[in-house]
């Protein structure tokens, strides 16, 4: 959500894009080494990663479920050698 948002905000290219998909891309990277696919579902406001329910701090969760529901985003699906190019490109399409 915060991607998307800095990527209607700053042209291609900027440094704060991609500081911003280094960090996402670092945080799948930790995710892909244990397995070869990221899962993040909605079901029902709840967030689920990996068919886990991700319940931590469910109320700043809110706005980022909102958006994604309001953009008609249920599921992500991050395999193994996903590029940032792709990431981004994803969320310019939104």
């Amino acid at each position: 959500a915060s991607l998307r948002r800095l990527a209607g905000s700053y042209p291609a290219g900027h440094p704060t894009i991609a500081q911003k998909l280094k960090e996402i891309e670092d945080a799948i990277a930790g995710h892909l080494r244990e397995t070869p696919e990221l899962r993040i579902d909605i079901i029902h406001g709840n967030v689920y990663v990996d068919g886990v329910s991700f319940s931590r701090d469910t109320q700043s969760h809110a706005p980022i479920v909102k958006e994604l529901s309001d953009l008609g985003v249920d599921s992500i699906y991050i395999r193994e050698g996903v590029r940032p190019e792709e990431l981004l490109a994803e969320v310019g399409h939104r």
